[in-house]
């Protein structure tokens, strides 16, 4: 099993309010399974589940960096 990840870039307003908006999380949850998904098509594999929150990072620019993985197999 492969593991992909990606990462979703926001304001820094927006990280700050995702632990109180679980829609915001869906949001950005659901970017990155569309980047997970057409990356894995593309190297012929598929994610096994919805994508798991793994690190934040500020750019120091008034955004923040999330990265979401999950885990995939082949078609």
């Amino acid at each position: 099993m492969k593991q992909i990840e990606a990462r979703v870039l926001v304001t820094d307003e927006i990280a700050q309010s995702l632990p109180s908006r679980p829609d915001r999380v869906r949001e950005c949850m659901n970017a990155a399974e569309q980047a997970m998904n057409a990356e894995a098509a593309d190297a012929g594999r598929a994610i096994t589940h919805a994508p798991k929150f793994s690190d934040s990072r500020s750019t120091g620019l008034g955004f923040v960096e999330l990265t979401f993985v999950a885990d995939t197999v082949k078609r």
